[in-house]
């Protein structure tokens, strides 16, 4: 009896350590994923408030102020 569950871990876990693996491997992939968006959102929302401020100012400096 002891034996045959023995033989049963054996087989057990490899395919048990390459499923969560494959799972950790899947997360990962999702956090690069949204590290890149985040990234690109950021990047969007500085250059955005970039042109609104050089566009304030332009605006400033046509009026005379």
């Amino acid at each position: 009896m002891q034996v045959e569950l023995f033989e049963i871990f054996q087989v057990l876990t490899p395919v048990i350590l390459a499923v969560v693996g494959w799972g950790v491997r899947l997360v990962w992939g999702e956090i690069r994923s949204l590290r890149a968006e985040m990234r690109e959102y950021v990047r969007q929302e500085t250059c955005r408030v970039h042109r609104e401020n050089i566009q304030h100012q332009l605006n400033s400096l046509r009026r005379g102020e």
